[in-house]
């Protein structure tokens, strides 16, 4: 069995993706696939939350991808919010599992 991390807190603080993906190499962890590095904007290229997050996923090319997480490079808090993450589900994955 494959374990692929995606995220890595040190004393209660999440680490940032640059010093995660540092660590993770260092260490030679497998980690989830990045989908892509760059604006938001660029990065949905005139589709929706929804259209990108559903495709086959990266690691099995047969099987539907989960979702995707949306994080900044540097750990980012909004005051009233907490931290600057997203996760979009893919409906298509939803429709056709358990959860």
């Amino acid at each position: 069995m494959d374990v692929f991390f995606f995220e890595l807190e040190l004393d209660s603080k999440t680490v940032s993706l640059v010093l995660f993906y540092d660590l993770m190499n260092s260490v030679n962890l497998k980690t989830t696939p990045k989908l892509f590095e760059g604006s938001f904007k660029n990065f949905l290229n005139g589709d929706t939350l929804e259209k990108a997050s559903t495709n086959s996923s990266v690691l099995n090319a047969k099987i539907l991808r989960e979702g995707i997480v949306i994080r900044p490079y540097y750990e980012t808090n909004i005051l009233g919010f907490g931290r600057a993450i997203l996760k979009q589900r893919s409906p298509e994955y939803l429709v056709n599992s358990d959860l």
